[in-house]
């Protein structure tokens, strides 16, 4: 599963430079940068529970994953989304936002179950 991770990582990377896709809107950027923050925050929060002994409720990151595996997963996440926006820059913004909520969501979650 990390291999699978890595490769598409390494396709968002390799996607920013293709230049096949229509620049982004202001409008987007932030939308971008929601998803990475959210992603971050969910990231954090995760870190933070398995710190404490509680077990990841991922099928895909084991129940007990390490601090790279949970980066991986993260930045395999906004990685997707970034080239689904540049593969499909009509629905671009969509995907961001869609992206944004699938990472504030469960990270909003976490930090109400960590304050319990």
């Amino acid at each position: 599963m990390k291999k699978i991770i890595c490769m598409l990582s390494a396709v968002a990377i390799m996607a920013t430079g293709c230049g096949f896709s229509r620049p982004h809107t202001k409008e987007e950027k932030w939308w971008l940068g929601g998803v990475i923050v959210g992603q971050a925050a969910d990231g954090i929060s995760t870190k933070m529970f398995v710190r404490q002994g509680i077990e990841e409720s991922s099928v895909f990151a084991g129940k007990h994953p390490s601090d790279g595996t949970i980066f991986l997963f993260k930045a395999g996440a906004v990685g997707i989304v970034y080239v689904l926006g540049q593969i499909d820059p009509d629905n671009r913004l969509l995907y961001y936002k869609i992206g944004s909520i699938l990472g504030f969501a469960p990270a909003a979650w976490n930090y109400y179950k960590l304050t319990q």
